[in-house]
């Protein structure tokens, strides 16, 4: 095991030692509005999907090569799950840029820094009590794993939520609320409340009081969950922030491709890409899920000579078997990945 938590990490030095190619820079890429029936029909499909009466589903879509976008119920806000993620890496790379902190710091983290649901730490069969792992690690863990205890270790060092959300307002970035960190998130779900002492947000008192949680709770705290404001965000404001991020308004072009680099490399939420992408297609994306929730953020990049369609599909209060639930975000996808803005053809949706 040791071994192999070994090759894991070596798994990450590709990453970050070379680069993928950019695509050109926008200002390079002439708009061409050549297949709005095409985009008509795209929107009309995912319509389609957006009307099962079981849960609510909010979708945006820009496609930057036509310079075109829809909305269905994109101004909407939906609980983020692990898409709130994707803002937390952006503010981390805003904070390195302006000297606040360096990717290649690193951070003293231990056993009760843990989170649940998914951490490194965990990984590891050595003893190992104690961790000093670079920043640039633990982002990497956070997007492409979606590591919570990474998440929630970054929050910290960045100074909180708080300083999420002022880097968003900064951008100008509306209807995304950043405003609690994931151990305070699984507790809410518990129906639960921590100390306010934040130094006693341990993992064994989170499993603590998680342990006191019955299911009937549980239960009602998850219907409760879906309408509070906190930590949600609308399917617009995603892709705006996308948009701007992609397109270095707020980054520089070496922070941009990091970040990319990044979303390409996300191995979580596969279920809502078919196994083989169509040929000259890759997705730059974060995912998220908790009960009744899943979200797929990112841009699909086409043909070298196109801009990319940048795109949110939320979908909340579908309690149905996770399977199928899943399932409508993954045909949504379908539609997003066959759809050519270049050149001219007839579009097939089935």
């Amino acid at each position: 095991m040791k071994i192999m938590y070994t090759l894991s990490l070596l798994l990450f030095l590709p990453l970050f030692s070379c680069q993928k190619e950019k695509h050109p820079p926008f200002s390079q890429v002439p708009i061409y509005e050549e297949n709005i029936a095409g985009f008509q029909a795209l929107e009309d499909s995912l319509r389609a999907i957006c009307q099962n009466p079981k849960g609510q589903m909010g979708i945006y879509v820009y496609d930057a090569q036509l310079d075109k976008s829809f909305s269905i119920a994109g101004d909407t806000l939906f609980p983020l799950a692990s898409v709130y993620k994707l803002p937390i890496v952006a503010s981390l790379l805003a904070a390195q840029e302006a000297g606040k902190l360096s990717l290649f710091d690193s951070i003293r983290l231990n056993l009760e820094d843990r989170r649940h649901s998914g951490c490194f730490m965990d990984w590891d069969t050595t003893g190992k009590t104690n961790f000093t792992p670079k920043i640039e690690d633990l982002a990497l863990y956070m997007m492409r794993y979606s590591d919570n205890c990474a998440t929630d270790a970054l929050l910290r060092q960045l100074g909180g939520p708080e300083f999420v959300q002022a880097q968003l307002k900064s951008w100008m970035v509306s209807d995304i609320n950043i405003n609690r960190y994931l151990i305070e998130i699984f507790i809410d779900l518990a129906n639960r409340e921590l100390p306010e002492d934040q130094s006693l947000w341990t993992y064994s008192r989170a499993t603590q009081i998680l342990s006191t949680s019955p299911w009937s709770e549980r239960k009602v705290a998850r219907r409760k969950f879906l309408w509070d404001r906190r930590d949600q965000g609308s399917p617009k404001a995603f892709v705006h922030l996308l948009k701007g991020l992609d397109q270095e308004h707020w980054l520089n072009a070496n922070s941009s491709q990091w970040l990319r680099d990044c979303l390409l490399s996300c191995r979580t939420g596969r279920y809502f890409l078919p196994k083989v992408l169509p040929p000259n297609r890759q997705v730059a994306h974060k995912t998220g899920s908790l009960p009744g929730i899943y979200n797929d953020a990112g841009w699909i990049e086409r043909e070298a000579g196109q801009r990319p369609i940048y795109y949110a599909v939320f979908l909340k209060n579908a309690f149905g078997k996770p399977k199928k639930e899943r399932a409508r975000i993954a045909a949504a996808m379908k539609q997003l990945l066959a759809f050519q803005a270049l050149p001219k053809t007839a579009l097939v949706f089935n």
